[in-house]
């Protein structure tokens, strides 16, 4: 899915608009399907991409092996036929189970919301304004990303209705990019889905909910989206300023570990200033 986004060059002139996949989507391109190798805001890397797009291939690659198989056989006795038929038939039908499946090796299962903590006595206008991405977890994440993720923010804007207008700033190469995008509230307070989820391509759901924050010094916040029959879920450490305590972290940690996760999987954002800051 495309969406409108806002960059510039960091340190020329003002914010120009243009088009680019969306950090809500899988950050494919449109015309290529290529998997973007860089990290996006929401879900961490994108390697894991790779994989799908194999598994979806795999299954069309067997039906046109078969396809010609098939007419190869004409040309065999009716017994080898019969056989090479039952046989390509087969391997056909594990290619395709394994297409409905979706399955990844190694993919680390979403949990269930209901194991989910959630804040209690939800203050969304307190929760509202910047925070900087300190930690981040989730089964799309990668530790050999740690070094060379950058720290990036996102801005909950309380509008009238009771949804945020959230905007996530980061660097990418030599640009800042800007995210929008809108969390609707849920009958929960503290627990969002994502509003106008139709123009994202392929997305079947999107649920946030925060776990735990005091509002003035850190938030913990989960994600979970359904994607091409595919679960993914992150996990964020949010803190209103750029270092935030060890016991914090560690405190993240755990929670990351206790959702199936491992320290392969976690990550900790490299502090920068451009873009970030002054926004």
């Amino acid at each position: 899915m495309w969406a409108a986004g806002v960059s510039r060059r960091f340190g020329e002139g003002p914010l120009t608009t243009h088009f680019s996949p969306s950090p809500v989507g899988l950050g494919l391109s449109r015309s290529s399907w290529k998997p973007r190798m860089t990290a996006h805001p929401d879900w961490g890397t994108t390697d894991h991409i790779q994989s799908q797009m194999e598994h979806r291939d795999s299954a069309q690659g067997a039906l046109v092996t078969a396809r010609a198989a098939v007419r190869r056989t004409r040309l065999l006795g009716p017994a080898t036929m019969a056989l090479s038929l039952l046989w390509l038939g087969l391997t056909l039908l594990g290619a395709l189970q394994t297409q409905a499946q979706g399955t990844i090796p190694n993919w680390i299962p979403a949990p269930p919301l209901s194991k989910v903590p959630l804040q209690p006595n939800f203050q969304a206008d307190q929760f509202q304004g910047k925070w900087y991405v300190v930690g981040l977890a989730g089964n799309a994440v990668k530790k050999e990303e740690q070094g060379r993720f950058k720290m990036y923010t996102t801005t909950y804007e309380l509008k009238e209705d009771g949804s945020y207008n959230v905007i996530s700033t980061l660097l990418r190469g030599q640009l800042c990019d800007n995210w929008i995008r809108t969390f609707v509230p849920s009958l929960q307070p503290g627990q969002f889905k994502l509003g106008d989820i139709k123009k994202y391509s392929g997305l079947q759901s999107y649920v946030v909910r925060v776990v735990s924050t005091n509002y003035s010094q850190f938030a913990i916040v989960f994600f979970k989206k359904v994607s091409n029959n595919q679960e993914y879920f992150k996990t964020t450490l949010y803190g209103r300023t750029k270092v935030l305590s060890p016991e914090l972290k560690e405190n993240f940690v755990r929670f990351a570990k206790s959702l199936g996760l491992s320290d392969d999987n976690i990550i900790f954002p490299v502090a920068i200033d451009q873009c970030i800051d002054g926004q």
